[in-house]
């Protein structure tokens, strides 16, 4: 599908971008949910970077959803670096490319990258109003000082740029970093996509650093860290201290199956049960409903979606939904 051809009435949605492939069409498939439970007007514009999540979504015909192929906006560098870098890679590096080409080619005045694993608790316009005027918009990691040191201070699975001056400047100047370079191996001053947001904050004008704790967070900053706030629940609604959970960041999990999980695959965590029970578990009862409606729609496109079991001790939290 042509972007350009998608009207949009600025004054009266929400924008919000993101990517997928087979291995997160069932995560952005939860995060449109999401939105829709949870804001009153949105646009969410995703780019597929293959045929089987492409084809899903135009099957699925969303509301409120633009699907379009990586073909929209690609040009002769991309191609060349879909064949140079690992799907993570080539992903962070067509962040930048996807926004700088919806903002520019659809008269959008502004709006927010998600990735694929993140999902609404409340209303995105605590977002937008942390957002105010500024033209860049960043969500601080709030992890330990070494790992961001080593990854970054910022976050770049959810991140907004306007469509003005500013943004445009810094958005360009990102898009051409992660085109010269975007590993997912550290090198002391790069990594990814993500530790250039540490030299975008303080060189370009215009930069918002969120302090709304409840956006984009995490298990970083939620489950492990330094970090100690209170979540608790309030008339069914998370509260981080004093600040609603807008949206949290499903990182690093896998899904072997409906009913079995690794939620975290990087470290063994400890996982409390109000995290567990007002965040995963209602998480993961939203991915297992969008897998039956995928299966019901093509089992082989279902399949396509898990990751292989790798078993035994490879599985740092394991989680198996309950039968009852």
């Amino acid at each position: 599908m042509d972007t350009k051809t998608i009207s949009n009435n600025k004054s009266e949605c929400y924008n919000f971008c993101t990517l997928t492939g087979k291995d997160y069409v069932v995560r952005v498939i939860a995060l449109h949910h999401s939105l829709q439970r949870h804001a009153a007007h949105f646009k969410l514009w995703i780019c597929c970077i293959d045929d089987v999540s492409y084809n899903l979504l135009l099957r699925m015909d969303l509301q409120d959803v633009v699907v379009f192929r990586l073909d929209a906006f690609s040009d002769e560098r991309v191609h060349q670096m879909r064949n140079e870098r690992n799907v993570a890679e080539f992903c962070w590096t067509l962040k930048s490319i996807l926004i700088e080409h919806l903002l520019t080619e659809n008269n959008i005045d502004s709006i927010i990258y998600c990735d694929g694993d993140i999902y609404f608790f409340s209303d995105p316009k605590d977002i937008f109003d942390d957002w105010g005027e500024s033209s860049v918009y960043l969500c601080p990691q709030r992890d330990y000082a070494y790992v961001e040191q080593t990854y970054g201070k910022y976050q770049a699975g959810l991140i907004g740029f306007k469509n003005d001056q500013y943004g445009l400047e810094g958005l360009r100047w990102w898009k051409e970093r992660c085109l010269e370079w975007c590993s997912a191996q550290p090198d002391g001053e790069r990594f990814g996509d993500q530790k250039y947001l540490d030299t975008l904050a303080v060189a370009f004008q215009n930069i918002k650093v969120s302090t709304h704790i409840g956006v984009d967070a995490a298990p970083w900053n939620c489950v492990y860290g330094d970090n100690y706030f209170h979540i608790h629940v309030i008339d069914n609604q998370v509260y981080l201290n004093n600040s609603k959970l807008v949206a949290f960041h499903f990182s690093s999990i896998s899904m072997f199956s409906e009913d079995d999980f690794d939620l975290w695959t990087i470290t063994p965590l400890h996982i409390s049960d109000v995290i567990m029970y007002h965040i995963y578990v209602p998480y993961l009862t939203k991915i297992r409903e969008v897998m039956k409606e995928v299966k019901e729609i093509d089992e082989n496109t279902w399949l396509a979606t898990l990751a292989p079991y790798y078993g035994g001790d490879q599985v740092k939290n394991y989680y198996r939904y309950p039968s009852y």
